[in-house]
Order: structure tokens, then C-alpha cells, then sequence
């Protein structure tokens, strides 16, 4: 009898520890990560890494020279789906490891570890005094890249740069590993000086990231969108049918309009951090050609926007696009107008 009853005793314990294991390394709890992480951006002392879950959790990334000791920590607020953190202080030509950890808050045991990556940034730059000065400026964004047009199967991605590089050209793919797949940047007919890159044979209901390379294959920008899914015309009650566009940038304000398939609402959600767009500039309900004018922006300050269209209240239904960044010209330049695709 006794020794039945230590057995049973074991057993529950074994139980418990399993259970306490599978908790806190983040395994049968609904915490995931949904996407990434994947290397932003890098420069010779600075990287940015971003990664998704599918519920609001902790951002938290660990990074080293070590794979097997990465004694190095940075992180956001709490509270994220979309996370991105950027990283200070690297040492330049240097190979990088990293991990995103994400967790749902203390007491609940809930987290979750990503796949180490590794990225390397960029030789040292070298001083104005030991090289002569470019005969050009290097290509910047002054708006963009902003993926429009998304459908179940193509996107087209529009970006506006500092001057035009007929060198330009995107890749993309599936694997932020592994963007293997290259189309040309075309000039807008327009003569707003922006350039779009068309993409084709995408699968639906699948997250691709880019870069925009310049001139030596330099990196200009990267991100990120996701497709439709199949047969989302059919499913769908509201989406975006043109734009997002940037049709005037200021100083002191933007002009953003976008359309739709029906008449709803209009609204764009906008900020400094393109992890907390905290504020929301408006028009009128009933459009389905959307146009919002957002006022008292700092001038020569980068932004970054999200549209947003509801058809009426109690539908639960909304169309957004994906975040996307613009810069205010500086105070006293003429503002860029007519920036629209054909």
C-alpha cells in the first residue's frame, strides 16, 4: 500500500514539472512568434530588428559576437505585436547573433524564443579627410516604401527618393533570408520623381519582405507586407483598391489619400514610432475615394502613417494598409506635390 501510494505521489509530481517546463519555455500557451525576426537595417554601428506575435507581448532582443553567449540585451515597452528594436554602440565589420524573446507579462509564464539569425554590419566609414568627396550625394527616401495595390497574388511597392537612380531595382522574397527574386524600379510617368517596382506570382495569405538597392547594390530601405488571401474579393466585405499615396508633402503637413471598394470611412493613424502611431487625423464618413490632411507636423521629421477605412459602426469589418514612413520637407523648402501612381 505504501509503496502504491509513493508511486501515485511521483507521478503527479512528474506531472506538475512537466507542465511548469512546458509553460515557461513558451510551448502550449497561445504566445507565438508570427514572423521573423528580420534585419532591418544595417550600418557599420547600428542594426534594427523586427519580428512579430500573434498577441501583445514583451520585446526583448539578446545579440553577442557569441552564438553561445549572447551577454548583450535591448528592448521596448511592453505591450507590442509588431516589435522592433534597434541596436546602438556595434563594433563595425563585425558578425552579429540574435534571438527575440517575447513573453505575455509577469506571473503568466507565458514566453516565447526565436531561431538565432545573424547579420554583420558594415566596414567602418572612412573620414572626409582621407577620401574625396562623392561627385553625387547618396540616394535617400523622402517618402516610402509604401506597398500598394496588394492583392492575393501581386503588390506593387512605391517609394519616392532624393533623386532618381536608374540603377534601382527590388528583391524580395518569402525568407527574409533568402530574397531572391529581382524586378527593375521603374520612374513614374508623372514627373512626381518617385519610382514603383511591380511584383508578381506571390502566393496569398503570405508575408514578404524587400529591400530597395541603389547604385553598388547598396541597401536604400526594406519592410515588409502580406498578401490576400485567395479569393479575398469573394470573402471580403471592404479592402483597399488604390493607394495609399502621398499627394502633397509640407513643412508642417501631408495630404494622404487612398480608395476603396465601398463607401466607409476615413482615417490615418500616425507618429514618430512606427511601433506606437498614437495619433489619428480624419474626414468625413461615406467616402470611397479617401482624403485626409494631417496638420501641425514638425518640419524636416520622419513619420510614419497607417490608413484606415470602417464601413459603418456594429460591422466589425476595416481595411488598413501596411505602416509606411514619409519625412517633412524642411521649413522653407516648397512642398513635393502630385505624388500619385498612374
Amino acid at each position: 500500500m505504501k509503496k502504491t501510494l509513493a508511486t501515485g505521489l511521483l507521478i503527479v509530481v512528474m506531472g506538475l514539472w512537466c507542465v511548469a517546463q512546458t509553460s515557461t519555455n513558451g510551448q502550449g500557451d497561445g504566445l507565438q512568434i508570427t514572423h521573423g525576426p528580420v534585419v532591418e537595417t544595417v550600418s557599420d554601428t547600428t542594426a534594427q530588428i523586427a519580428w512579430s506575435t500573434n498577441a501583445s507581448s514583451g520585446t526583448l532582443l539578446r545579440y553577442g559576437t557569441d552564438p553561445n553567449h549572447l551577454d548583450q540585451k535591448a528592448g521596448m515597452p511592453w505591450g507590442a505585436i509588431t516589435h522592433r528594436v534597434e541596436l546602438k554602440n556595434l563594433k563595425p565589420g563585425v558578425t552579429y547573433y540574435a534571438q527575440a524573446v517575447s513573453d505575455q507579462g509577469k506571473g503568466s509564464g507565458a514566453t516565447i524564443e526565436s531561431q538565432q539569425i545573424s547579420f554583420q554590419t558594415k566596414e567602418a566609414r572612412m573620414s572626409t579627410a582621407s577620401v574625396a568627396a562623392p561627385s553625387t550625394p547618396p540616394v535617400t527616401l523622402m517618402a516610402g516604401p509604401i506597398p500598394q495595390l496588394v492583392k492575393d497574388t501581386s503588390a506593387q511597392i512605391w517609394w519616392l527618393p532624393s533623386s532618381i537612380d536608374p540603377a534601382a531595382k527590388l528583391i524580395y522574397g518569402s525568407n527574409p533570408a533568402n530574397m531572391n527574386v529581382r524586378v527593375p524600379a521603374t520612374p513614374e510617368s508623372n514627373g512626381s520623381g518617385s519610382e514603383v517596382a511591380q511584383l508578381s506570382n506571390l502566393q496569398p495569405d503570405t508575408t514578404y519582405s524587400y529591400q530597395i538597392l541603389g547604385q553598388n547594390g547598396a541597401v536604400i530601405a526594406s519592410g515588409q507586407f502580406k498578401t490576400e488571401a485567395a479569393n479575398y474579393a469573394a470573402n471580403k466585405n471592404l479592402w483597399i483598391t488604390k493607394g495609399p499615396v502621398l499627394e502633397m508633402i509640407g513643412s508642417n503637413s501631408v495630404v494622404v489619400a487612398w480608395s476603396t471598394n465601398m463607401r466607409s470611412g476615413s482615417a490615418v493613424h500616425y507618429g514618430t514610432d512606427p511601433n506606437v502611431l498614437n495619433q489619428t487625423a480624419s474626414a468625413s464618413w461615406g467616402q470611397e475615394t479617401h482624403r485626409v490632411t494631417i496638420n501641425t507636423l514638425k518640419a524636416n521629421t520622419k513619420y510614419y502613417f497607417q490608413v484606415e477605412s470602417t464601413p459603418a459602426q456594429g460591422t466589425n469589418t476595416q481595411a488598413q494598409s501596411q505602416p509606411a514612413p514619409f519625412q517633412t520637407v524642411p521649413e522653407g523648402h516648397a512642398a513635393i506635390r502630385n505624388i500619385q501612381p498612374k
